[in-house]
């Protein structure tokens, strides 16, 4: 049930919740939520068609050839296979120099059909309207993967790091960017939060 949910681009939450209700509770189901994960990292497809990894970097190249200010970078694994990838374009990069004060990253986002985690950065511009600062396909959430990531960011933004930034309780990123970004602040998204509290609070007690 849960490689089906996977397929059909559904979340780790809710296949999890749904056997645990059937289950009569999570204290009756023998694997927990991580174990879940580490199932499915190991049964899905880790690794871009060949075809298809060619054809993104042959359009990145083609976006840099029309737009100077196009960034990309790409890092591959010891079999020279595409894992991560992060990209901005001159917009983003303009409105980052203008409203980067506050920044928020998100990784909860996996719709394409290699379930691998679509990474945000964003923000707002002075009219409260959401700004896309850059994005990435990350072939995992570790700390490797988490520490080239935000680097490439730096690297695209010109080293010029911000005040705070707002993501979610994932462990390897709130390590990642206390190395890797020491002088910005680290905050958790209360939605983020919210949502984990309630999910996790018991059902008979009121929220």
């Amino acid at each position: 049930m849960v490689e089906a949910n996977r397929d059909a681009g559904m979340s780790l939450s809710a296949p999890y919740q749904l056997l645990a209700d059937c289950a009569g509770g999570y204290q009756n189901l023998k694997f927990t939520k991580f174990d879940q994960k580490n199932h499915l990292n190991s049964k899905r497809h880790r690794k871009m068609a060949r075809g298809e990894a060619t054809y993104l970097l042959d359009y990145f190249e083609d976006q840099k050839e029309k737009h100077p200010g196009f960034f990309y970078a790409v890092e591959v694994d010891c079999e020279e296979k595409v894992a991560n990838i992060f990209w901005a374009d001159s917009r983003m990069r303009e409105d980052y120099a203008l409203f980067g004060d506050s920044v928020s990253f998100d990784t909860t986002f996996r719709t394409n059909k290699y379930f691998r985690p679509l990474g945000m950065f964003v923000g707002f511009n002075h009219h409260r309207q959401t700004c896309v600062f850059g994005a990435c396909l990350m072939y995992d959430e570790t700390t490797p993967s988490f520490e080239w990531l935000f680097l490439a960011f730096s690297w695209c933004m010109k080293k010029k790091l911000r005040v705070t930034i707002f993501t979610d309780q994932d462990a390897a990123m709130a390590a990642t960017l206390r190395k890797e970004w020491p002088t910005v602040f680290h905050a958790l998204c209360t939605w983020h939060i919210f949502m984990n509290a309630k999910k996790h609070l018991r059902k008979d007690k009121a929220f």
